[in-house]
């Protein structure tokens, strides 16, 4: 599966582009009075501008599975991590064969920068705003998780990442190269402790060869 775009919202696109410029790296790929588009890997990331006062979402970005380090190095210069636990910045997540960090963008997104050894896709040299691979989740917020994936199971065929056992809290659908990771209104995004609220979140998948565009008030 893979992101292709997604469309956000954000309270300023002067401050968004300058966050991107400065800590990711990336500069529009299009710019106009209402919107800006960042290209990052094969997918595109579309802010618009809103009036609604902070909306905020997770999004993660894949990274060469040997560059965890290399990556933590280049963002640590620019921005705080957020803390996982005592003195700790990385985690481990062995389950799903990971490790990854996290920081906010200007908006208070909380953005992952995660290496999936799984894909096998490492790359050599020095790290930098070309090494991010793609767009590889993206938070959506439900009040009824188990309905909600169901209903991207059975529609549109999408899998449960890993075979994952959904639950009522929280649910994650793909494969690691994208996932959509599907949350019940008001749990924490992990590692804060901010509550989920739904913002309105436009999503491009292209999974076994057919495009799906999920658009989301």
């Amino acid at each position: 599966m893979k992101i292709i775009e997604i469309h956000l919202l954000t309270h300023s696109l002067a401050e968004t582009e300058n966050f991107y410029r400065r800590v990711l790296e990336v500069v529009p790929e299009v710019k106009t009075a209402t919107e800006r588009v960042f290209l990052l890997g094969h997918s595109r990331l579309i802010f618009t501008e809103t009036t609604v006062e902070s909306p905020r979402y997770h999004l993660a970005f894949n990274i060469p599975c040997n560059q965890i380090d290399l990556a933590r190095t280049w963002i640590d210069l620019k921005v705080d991590l957020l803390p996982v636990g005592p003195g700790e910045v990385l985690t481990d997540f062995k389950n799903w064969h990971a490790r990854s960090f996290y920081f906010y963008d200007n908006n208070r997104n909380i953005l992952e920068l995660i290496a999936r050894f799984d894909l096998q896709n490492e790359q050599m040299g020095v790290f930098g705003a070309g090494s991010i691979l793609s767009i590889s989740e993206v938070g959506i917020v439900t009040d009824d998780v188990l309905a909600f994936t169901s209903m991207l199971a059975q529609t549109h065929g999408i899998p449960y990442f890993r075979d994952f056992a959904p639950t009522e809290e929280f649910t994650a659908m793909g494969d690691d190269n994208a996932l959509l990771v599907v949350v019940k209104k008001h749990r924490n995004w992990y590692p804060t402790a901010i509550a989920a609220v739904a913002n309105p979140v436009k999503i491009i998948l292209e999974h076994q060869g057919k495009t799906s565009v999920f658009d989301f008030d």
